[in-house]
This record gives structure tokens, sequence and C-alpha cells, in this order.
């Protein structure tokens, strides 16, 4: 089902790319690009990564309430809207879950008309082990409106840029990040210290199936241990192939990392 999720997504993005960029009237982006898959790497200019005894060894060093704040910070540097985050709407769907370290963590999402947000928070610390942005495929693929892909694309972009520490102007890059789990058999990257994956939930067709993108703060070891790709390596190596048994199934993910992202 992925495979015809992702072969359609592909299509609508060969041809209605433009629809894809920035949708931000402040945007102000600084990055360098050059050819092929020679970008400009960003680092974290306040690295928001520390230990933990969860399963992915990690944590961001913020509660939900600071990365809302943060969130709407960086949205509206990038020229804001509609999509401000209310940190009331954040709603508890499971509380009192464990991961396989025997770590204790909530679940929680945000819905809107065009998005859901999801956050999955250690319950003593209080401070966040993944965040996910999703929507439904037929959201995204709007044949109306395709301005919601771009609008969902910065959402994410924002997302991952807030948790890691990055700048507004490295927004684009984890956006791009995201449409490369889309666009080939790769579900899944390493970047400094996250894992970004794309999980996908079947529905009855396609056009109703879910699509989650998520950003988990994990150890150094991670990256061997669970065969990840390095989204740096694979850019550079200018490839859209990986090998089958390369990272990015959720199905195997220990619990906690997978979290509850079904629910709705």
């Amino acid at each position: 089902m992925k495979k015809t999720i992702c072969l359609a997504l592909l299509l609508v993005f060969v041809m209605l790319a433009p629809s894809c960029k920035a949708d931000f009237s402040g945007a102000n982006s600084s990055n360098k690009y050059f050819s092929g898959y020679e970008k400009e790497f960003p680092s974290p200019i306040n690295p928001n990564w520390e230990e933990s005894g969860n399963v992915t060894g990690a944590r961001f060093n913020m509660t939900l309430r600071e990365y809302t704040e943060q969130f709407n910070e960086m949205y509206n540097s990038l020229g804001g809207g509609s999509e401000e985050l209310e940190f009331t709407n954040w709603q508890l769907q499971k509380s009192g879950q464990y991961d396989d370290n025997g770590v204790e963590y909530d679940y929680y999402y945000y819905a809107d008309d065009k998005a859901v947000l999801t956050a999955t928070v250690e319950t003593v610390s209080g401070k966040l082990m993944n965040l996910g942005c999703g929507t439904t495929l037929s959201v995204f693929v709007n044949d109306s409106d395709p301005k919601y892909q771009g609008i969902i694309l910065n959402m994410t972009g924002i997302m991952a840029a807030v948790a890691g520490g990055y700048s507004a102007e490295d927004v684009k890059f984890f956006s791009d990040m995201y449409v490369d789990t889309i666009s080939n058999s790769n579900s899944s990257f390493w970047y400094n210290n996250c894992i970004y994956l794309l999980n996908i939930q079947d529905n009855n067709n396609d056009r109703d199936s879910t699509m989650l993108f998520r950003v988990v703060a994990a150890k150094d070891s991670i990256e061997s241990d669970w065969k990840l790709i390095d989204y740096k390596t694979y850019l550079q190596n200018e490839t859209k192939s990986s090998d089958a048994d390369s990272g990015g199934n959720m199905n195997t993910m220990p619990t906690g990392v997978q979290g509850a992202e079904n629910n709705k």
C-alpha cells in the first residue's frame, strides 16, 4: 500500500512542484543550493537534545508548552497565518504508557482541518520524546486547493527545526527531507541525533490513508543499531534507493518510538 501512495505522491510532486514552495510571504532563507544534492547541511544553533533512559536513549530538552510557544514564534517569523497553535487545544489521547525500557510516557494530539500534530511526552520529566505532523492523502493531494501541500510541508519543517534547535532558515531543509521519505523507498533518515520518518496508516482507500511525519530524539548508537540511512550521505550519494532491510519500518521499532500515532 505504501508503494501505491508513494508513487501517487511522487507524481503529484512532479506535476505540482511550484505549489510545494514556502507559503509564507515573510520567509527568508539563506541556505545555499548547489548542483545535484550538495546542500549546505544545517547544525543546531541551540542544541535541544539530552540523554534519557528511554528506548532511544534521548529526548528533546523542552516541554510540550515550550514546543508550542517556539513553534508559534518560528511560524510567525516566517509570515504567520491561521495555523498558529493554541496550547489548550492539545488533547491527551493516552496516558500511563511504557516503552520497552520501562519509561512511562503520555501521548497527545492536536487536530485542525489541515493537519494532526502529535507529541509523546515522558511522564516524569515532562520532556518530549518525539513529535509528529500528519494528514490524510486526500487533504495533502487536494485537487481544488493544492496550497495545502505547501502548508503541511512547512508545518513539518517547522516541527523538525524547533525540535532540534535549528533556525527558521533551516525549515525548507527539513521539509525537503520529508519529501524524500515520500518519494522513494526510504521511510526514515538519520540526521544529527534524530530519526526522521514517515508512517502510513492504511484506511479504506489510498485517499483516506494517514501520513504521519515524525522526528525522534536518539543517541548516536541508534544510527548503526537500527541500520538507519544518514540523510547527508543519502544526498551526497545522489541516490533514491535503499536496501529493503534499512531502518524505517515502524512495525519493528520499539514501543515508545512508535507511540500511539494511529489514534486520532
